[in-house]
C-alpha cells in the first residue's frame, strides 16, 4: 500500500472541512477520516473494495487525520466538541466545529500561513 504525500493528506482535509457538516450531524473525526479514505481510493492509492466498518480505515489515514485535525485546534481553525456538554451538546472529540476564523481561512482555499512546510514551499 502506497503512503499519501502529507500535503496531498491536508488538501484532502480542508476539503472535506470546506464541505461543512452533513445534514444535522455534526462534524466528527471518523467524517474526515472516511472522506480521505474515499479519495485515496479514487486515486488509486488503497484498494477499492467495499467499505463495512470504520476499522477499515487504516492507521495510515486515520493517524495522520487525527494530527491534523489537533494542529487546526491549535492554530483556532476548529475547535472540539460541540456546546459545552449536557444538554446542549458534546464537549469535545470526536466532534469538533470549524471556528468563524477557521470559516475564513478554509473559504481562502490556500493552506495558511501556520503550515511551515507548504508556506515555505510557496
Amino acid at each position: 500500500m502506497d503512503t499519501i504525500e502529507p500535503p496531498q493528506l491536508r488538501a484532502w482535509v480542508y476539503e472535506r472541512l470546506r464541505q461543512g457538516r452533513t445534514g444535522p450531524q455534526e462534524l466528527q473525526l471518523n467524517d474526515v477520516a472516511l472522506y480521505v479514505r474515499g479519495k485515496a481510493v479514487t486515486a488509486g492509492i488503497l484498494p477499492e473494495r467495499p467499505f463495512v466498518a470504520n476499522y477499515e480505515i487504516p492507521s495510515s489515514i486515520s493517524d495522520p487525520v487525527r494530527g491534523i485535525i489537533w494542529e487546526l485546534i491549535i492554530q483556532g481553525i476548529v475547535v472540539p466538541g460541540v456546546g459545552l456538554g449536557g444538554g446542549s451538546g458534546d464537549p469535545g472529540l470526536p466532534f469538533f466545529q470549524i471556528t468563524a476564523w477557521g470559516k475564513r481561512c478554509l473559504s481562502a482555499g490556500e493552506f495558511i500561513p501556520y503550515d511551515t512546510g507548504q508556506f515555505i514551499d510557496r
